[in-house]
């Protein structure tokens, strides 16, 4: 039995109590439940990425060699690089979870693509983002970055959470546990996320199928 791929899932937002960990939760067990329901294909595995902890606390891009020429991990001067090289290598594929800061997603996610370059080329990607408004815009700047400056394949469904006024201004989060599997259960206090579900199964089935398809011959 081949051993499964893996989906890691990047929480953009690096915010204490942001709702960054619960979408991605959400996210997560739609990418899971989605992956359980395929009758053939090699399995998957989901792998959320909290780019906060120290295990990934890159920091601004300040090493002289340019990623794009690094061909070998041993070449980064920071380990904590080079952990995030091989980490990125065994990925099949990604789901970027982002909010939207003044029409720009976070620094701290630009930092952890650019420290790397060859890592992410061809591999595919979905992007979910969030805001006040959908978060449209971030997401057209992560398409462009990550699109066309590292070559990566685009999942073209797009997700575009919009939060409700109080979990922006007010005291309301998504919940750590959010799942589509609680949808219509009394268990569900972010019923109102139900509004994406589709959009975020035809991503993931077609992440899935970009990830899963075959790889033409070197």
């Amino acid at each position: 039995m081949s051993a499964p791929l893996r989906i890691a899932v990047l929480i953009g937002s690096t915010r204490k109590g942001s709702n960054g960990s619960g979408i991605a939760h959400w996210v997560s067990s739609g990418l899971t439940m989605t992956a359980a329901s395929r009758t053939k294909g090699p399995g998957i595995e989901v792998v959320p990425v909290d780019l906060s902890t120290t295990t990934y606390t890159l920091g601004p891009v300040v090493e002289d060699i340019v990623p794009q020429a690094i061909k070998d991990p041993k070449q980064y001067i920071n380990p904590a690089i080079t952990n995030w090289s091989h980490f990125i290598s065994s990925c099949a594929g990604f789901v970027v979870v982002s909010p939207q800061y003044n029409w720009g997603y976070p620094g701290e996610l630009k930092n952890a693509f650019d420290h790397l370059f060859n890592e992410w080329v061809g591999k595919p990607v979905a992007i979910v983002t969030y805001g006040a408004r959908g978060g449209n815009k971030a997401g057209e700047q992560l398409r462009q970055v990550m699109g066309g400056g590292m070559d990566m394949k685009l999942v073209e469904q797009r997700v575009e959470i919009k939060l409700p006024r109080d979990f922006i201004a007010g005291s309301n989060r998504v919940s750590s546990t959010a799942s589509v599997a609680l949808h219509g259960t009394e268990e569900d206090k972010d019923a109102w996320l139900q509004e994406y579900q589709k959009p975020l199964e035809e991503a993931m089935e077609a992440l899935i199928a970009a990830v899963a398809a075959p790889k033409p011959e070197a």
